[in-house]
């Protein structure tokens, strides 16, 4: 069952391409449900590229209201590779739970990424 953390901070952020691409202007952290701190530096760009296009279009845009905060830190986890994608993806499906996004969204889109989204 996945729980949710909390983060801290707050994801403001600079539109780039509105919908498309944002910047952080503050720093954030997201602290799991084992207590691990997920940190995202001020200054980093955001984009879709980390969800599949199939997913965005009929399960959920991962940069609504619900999903940004839980995007940014997936986004930075997913580009500099830190950890196995296994890893990063639970980590998305906690931040989405903490945000309040519906289980028949988190869901989809977790799934979605642990059968095809990139692993490394």
């Amino acid at each position: 069952m996945i729980k949710p953390g909390h983060f801290e901070g707050i994801a403001y952020h600079d539109w780039i391409e509105r919908g498309r691409r944002f910047r952080l202007v503050e720093s954030m952290t997201f602290v799991d449900q084992r207590g691990f701190r997920w940190h995202v530096p001020r200054w980093f760009e955001v984009d879709r590229s980390h969800v599949p296009g199939f997913l965005q279009r009929w399960v959920a845009d991962p940069f609504c209201r619900k999903m940004r905060r839980a995007t940014a830190v997936h986004c930075f986890y997913s580009w500099h590779r830190s950890f196995y994608s296994s890893r990063v993806h639970r980590m998305y499906a906690e931040a989405m739970v903490t945000d309040g996004v519906p289980m028949r969204q988190w869901v989809p889109v977790y799934w979605g990424l642990v059968l095809f989204g990139e692993q490394w």
